[in-house]
């Protein structure tokens, strides 16, 4: 179990996270990243990111995250599908906690 998981956007779409709120649909982080980036105008009309250069990070609460927070932040479901004949690269960055770490659990308002 992890506290979160950062997954630096690859050029190549594949990665899709299972929408909470919907529980009915898959979403693709990485395709509206490169429309988000493709929407970028300067004042003349150009686009800006011609070369489409992901600088954008998903970031997936663990289980860990969502057993603290008492579910306020959910575990993220996630699942990496094949969108294209071009290989994928990923190399994602899983956060843990410190094997000696200790919390205090709370109850309501008051921590014990």
């Amino acid at each position: 179990w992890t506290l979160a998981t950062l997954v630096p956007v690859s050029r190549v779409v594949g990665l899709e996270l299972w929408n909470l709120c919907s529980q009915q649909t898959w979403v693709r982080p990485e395709e509206i990243a490169r429309q988000h980036s493709e929407s970028q105008f300067d004042m003349h009309g150009n686009n800006k990111n011609a070369d489409w250069n992901p600088g954008y990070v998903i970031i997936m609460g663990g289980k860990w995250l969502e057993i603290l927070t008492k579910g306020n932040v959910q575990a993220g479901v996630h699942r990496v599908v094949s969108t294209s004949l071009t290989s994928r690269t990923s190399a994602p960055k899983k956060l843990y906690s410190r094997g000696d770490a200790t919390t205090a659990w709370c109850n309501e308002w008051q921590c014990v």
